[in-house]
């Protein structure tokens, strides 16, 4: 291919990866980056680290995702849960143990070199993490100051030096170091004693293995690119360079992707490196064409549905490795990256401001109330997961009875009773952000007017038989007047019907044996509702209003009636009625003034005109 060095080309590159046509300069961060930054924020973890699956923080996971994190545009030391980010979790962690356990020391502090320098902390590489190590110097003691190479062994062997020097002069080049540890580690990197493409050996490819003379591998050719092009080797005048990028274009295979050696097949991370390599090298990456692929198209077609995440052929455990190294590889961006700008891109889906109803705390007089939201995903990001949005009323779900979209949602609520109600909505991108949204409204539905208490519609009374209304009798009969306590039935007003005068009743007259000091006067008494008032006597069968008394006449015939029935229920049907058939004669004549025999009292006489005897002894 032509090849064709940096200048124009990155510049376009930056802005044009894994986007449709069209839409590359509408984005200041490609859409692939961002989708990649959506799935590994689902990966962080409460203490500010990174994990594929643990609970907490992976210190060797954590500076990669920072790289990423800075490729995409992001400051790490803004990305925080609970108060907590990338960088307070490296400061947290013994990183010396974590080297130590790492397989590879001076790699992993050139690796934490990086990443304090991607998150703008490089003030903080004399006392890093928890211990306050100085990674610099962590990483210089790893030196063979004979050759110029780095080695993890103790004393130093030529075992994986290729692949160790390279990133030690990544990391000082990140830490802005020169000097001898660098421009000897540059120096020896170059010599044909590396076994590069100007000696002979198994990697007379112009490629790079491990340590020297091993066979080339595609990560440890981009690798040592980047490294040389960092330590200020210009790509253009460097046979070495050149020579590398040469062997990684014969590395491609017909699907667009690399292996990482001879024989072996295509995946995320081999294609991720070169492709980061050739950006390095100033090589337009998106003219190596094989079979119609690209490496990108490649990449594409190993992203998973949610867009986000790249599969590592045969292991999807390494779902996060493979996410992390190709977006730095569609960025555009190289190692070491600087410091990514002090801004925080949104990751989770927010709802529309005002789009929510209803309210919290809104009160409602009625029991239908409709729940409705809008809601979107970040700008590029993996967008709203509608199969995952749920909603969640007073404790149970009513997703099933929701109309949910990927933009928006509407629940018609019925039946409601009178009180509080909460509803809670969630909603999923298809990387795995959740944003949950949780509001509480009010029912309360007004009764109808004030009744009395009880069952039934009685005109005037409300429903049921409470106090009498005003206005009514006091008698049983029904009132015009309102119930004085209503329990919330419906007052039934009727409408006035004309309704004839009464006939005032005759003025009844005294018998001459009526007993001294007695005299029935007639009085006025109310007619039926709405009609005029008569005169009627006061010795009236249904007796005086309450409070009046009197030794004789209809107000005591009343409650002697009234008592007698109450003591006669307990009798049989038959008897009862006989009996009641003979006092109500009784009370008929003294209801006309007929005067009992002497000799007792009004109430004692008038047991013994009956033929009985007053319960008890009996008594006024």
């Amino acid at each position: 291919m032509t090849k064709t060095y940096r200048g124009a080309v990155l510049l376009v590159l930056a802005g044009a990866l894994l986007l449709p046509a069209g839409a590359a300069a509408a984005a200041a961060v490609p859409a692939a980056v961002t989708k990649g930054l959506d799935y590994l924020h689902t990966r962080q973890r409460d203490d500010g680290g990174f994990a594929y699956a643990s609970a907490h923080g992976n210190p060797f996971d954590t500076p990669w995702v920072m790289l990423a994190i800075a490729a995409g545009g992001n400051n790490p030391s803004r990305w925080q849960v609970d108060g907590h980010s990338p960088m307070s979790f490296l400061q947290s962690t013994d990183l010396a143990s974590a080297a130590s356990n790492s397989g590879n020391a001076p790699e992993y502090y050139a690796l934490c070199i990086l990443a304090y320098r991607a998150a703008n902390r490089t003030d903080l590489l004399p006392s890093a993490g928890s211990k306050q190590i100085n990674l610099v110097l962590k990483l210089e003691s790893y030196q063979y100051l004979t050759y110029g190479y780095y080695s993890p062994a103790v004393p130093p062997t030529a075992t994986a030096a290729t692949e160790t020097t390279a990133w030690a002069v990544l990391g000082l080049a990140a830490a802005h170091q020169s000097g001898s540890q660098v421009t000897d580690a540059v120096k020896w990197l170059q010599t044909p004693a590396n076994g590069n493409g100007s000696g002979g050996g198994p990697n007379s490819d112009g490629g790079f293995g491990s340590q020297p003379a091993a066979t080339s591998s595609t990560t440890i050719t981009s690798l040592v690119i980047q490294a040389l092009v960092a330590a200020g080797v210009r790509p253009a005048t460097s046979t070495v360079v050149q020579g590398a990028t040469g062997f990684l274009e014969t590395m491609q295979r017909s699907d667009g992707g690399f292996e990482d050696t001879q024989g072996g097949s295509a995946n995320t991370p081999s294609t991720a490196w070169a492709i980061e390599g050739l950006h390095a090298a100033g090589l337009d990456v998106h003219g190596l064409v094989k079979g119609l692929h690209t490496p990108y198209t490649f990449l594409t077609r190993l992203r998973q549905q949610n867009g986000s995440s790249y599969e590592f052929p045969g292991d999807n455990g390494d779902v996060m490795n493979a996410t992390m190294q190709a977006t730095i590889a569609v960025s555009g961006k190289t190692l070491p990256l600087a410091h990514g700008p002090n801004v925080l891109t949104r990751f989770d889906p927010t709802f529309t401001s005002g789009s929510v109803a209803p309210k919290s705390g809104a009160r409602f007089a009625r029991r239908a109330v409709l729940v409705e939201a809008r809601y979107q995903d970040n700008i590029n990001g993996t967008g709203v997961k509608a199969p995952a949005v749920t909603v969640i009323v007073d404790g149970k779900s009513k997703t099933g009875a929701t109309h949910i979209t990927e933009s928006h949602l509407r629940l018609q609520l019925t039946r409601l009773t009178d009180g509080s109600h909460t509803f809670i909505i969630t909603v999923h991108d298809w990387a795995g952000n959740v944003v949950r949204l949780q509001r509480s409204f009010t029912v309360a539905v007004p009764t109808s007017g004030g009744g009395a208490t009880g069952g039934g519609t009685h005109p005037g009374g409300g429903s049921g038989g409470g106090s009498s209304g005003g206005g009514g009798s006091s008698g049983g009969g029904s009132s015009s007047g309102g119930g004085s306590s209503g329990g919330g039935g419906t007052v039934v007003h009727p409408s006035p019907t004309p309704t004839p005068t009464p006939t005032p009743a005759a003025t009844i007259t005294p018998a001459p044996s009526v007993s001294p000091g007695t005299t029935l006067t007639p009085t006025p008494t109310s007619s039926f509702p709405g009609g005029p008032t008569s005169p009627s006597p006061s010795a009236s069968a249904i007796g005086p209003a309450a409070g009046s008394s009197g030794s004789s006449g209809g107000g005591k015939t009343a409650a002697v009636v009234g008592t007698t029935l109450a003591v006669l229920v307990p009798l049989g049907f038959a008897g009862s009625w006989l009996v009641r058939r003979h006092l109500l004669g009784v009370m008929d004549g003294a209801s006309k003034g007929t005067i009992l025999p002497p000799g007792s009292s009004v109430w004692q006489r008038f047991w013994k005109s009956s033929g009985g005897a007053p319960p008890g002894g009996g008594g006024e």
